[in-house]
This record gives structure tokens, sequence and C-alpha cells, in this order.
């Protein structure tokens, strides 16, 4: 694939997926056996991981919004910088629903094999902004 369709792909994930909420689009965009590498220790790196962990967001922070800062494309993986913002409407990771508006970021990266997503590498600010929810 050429790194505009790479790019394009990747695009998908964010509006589609996280964006639009359409998590069925999941099982054509990552592969069967992807590897869901920085998820929970808890959670298998396996597609149906990944699954799990934006499901949980989403409920958790059901009208969050991830707005891409930057995209950069070489061979066969595509980076990408953003940001998130959400309110904090249902329980996640043991917090109950605080109603608080929450901003973070980070760095994704995605490699790609067959016009599918077969690795996926992410680090983010998440941890520090669980811990601003849990500040009265």
């Amino acid at each position: 694939m050429s790194s505009e369709k790479n790019k394009a792909l990747v695009q998908k994930v964010v509006k589609e997926i996280w964006n639009a909420k359409n998590f069925g689009l999941v099982d054509g965009i990552f592969a069967a056996g992807m590897v869901a590498h920085d998820l929970p220790t808890s959670i298998p790196p396996t597609r149906e991981g990944f699954k799990m962990v934006v499901t949980a967001m989403c409920n958790a922070f059901p009208d969050v919004k991830l707005t891409v800062l930057e995209t950069t494309s070489e061979d066969d993986k595509v980076t990408v910088r953003w940001e998130a913002v959400g309110t904090h409407q249902g329980a996640f990771m043991g917090i109950p629903p605080t109603n608080k508006k929450g901003m973070w970021g980070g760095t994704t990266v995605y490699r790609i094999a067959a016009n599918k997503i077969v690795e996926w590498w992410n680090q983010s600010t998440f941890s520090t902004m669980l811990k601003q929810l849990q500040k009265s």
C-alpha cells in the first residue's frame, strides 16, 4: 500500500471507530492476528483486546473526540500524534462517573500489511488525566 493509502486507513480508525463509535469496522480494518502492544496487562494484546479498550473508553467517555495533530508515514508504518477530549460519564477503571471534562493526548504507531493494521503501539497521557478525575 502507498503511504497515502496507509494514512487514509489510519484516519478511518480515528474518524469512524473512535469518533463515530462504529465498532463494527474494527474487524475490517484490523487483521485477525493483529498484535495490540501497550494494552493494560489484564487485556489480551489482540484485536479483541483492542475492541475491549475502545468500547470501555467510549462507554466511560461517550462524547470523546480524537483530533489528529500530525501524521507521518514511512514504509509500512503510520505514526499519529493526537489529542482527545471527553466527559467522564461512565465508570472506568474503578472510578465512578465524575462528569468532568478530560483532555489527554498521545502517539500511536500502526503497522500495515495487506491493507490491514497488523500491529498497534500506543503511548498516551491518559493515566495523568485519570488522576485528575480522582481529585475533588
